[in-house]
């Protein structure tokens, strides 16, 4: 983010297995996010988007986290982006393979859907809303 915080992941040597740790790095500082997350995307007022699992194995549970606290956002969801607003965006199974972007914003989940009959994931959204992701493997902004 613009205050130069990182957030990501590293993996640890837990009760004989591999296991992955989401992370916040600031001011030299690492802050481990837990066992068996993964972070990916972090705002400038310092709210981290990312998933955790049970053990590494199980289904990922997608996470808001906010000054230490992790609230969950539903299973089958990977955030990909979040902006200063707190809007989260990336993709969620809906059924089997297939795929849809959304809109996470105040608690609700709002289906991007698609564009045609396949896939669509939402990559990253600015400060005004828009969104940038592709569907049926083309590029689009979708627009408030």
């Amino acid at each position: 983010n613009n205050l130069g915080q990182i957030v990501g992941d590293f993996w640890t040597d837990e009760h004989g297995y591999n296991c992955e740790h989401g992370f916040l790095w600031e001011d030299g500082i690492m802050t481990d996010l837990g066992s068996a997350t993964k972070a990916f995307a972090i705002n400038d007022p310092g709210q981290i988007v990312g998933y955790r699992t049970a053990s590494n194995v199980g289904p990922r549970i997608a996470f808001l986290w906010e000054d230490g606290v992790m609230a969950d956002l539903g299973e089958g969801i990977m955030p990909l982006a979040i902006n200063n607003l707190g809007q989260v965006v990336g993709y969620r199974w809906v059924t089997g393979a297939t795929r849809h972007a959304f809109l996470w914003e105040d608690g609700v989940m709002t289906d991007l859907g698609t564009l045609g009959s396949g896939n669509s994931f939402a990559y990253a959204i600015n400060n005004l809303g828009q969104i940038a992701g592709t569907a049926d493997n083309l590029p689009v902004i979708w627009s408030p």
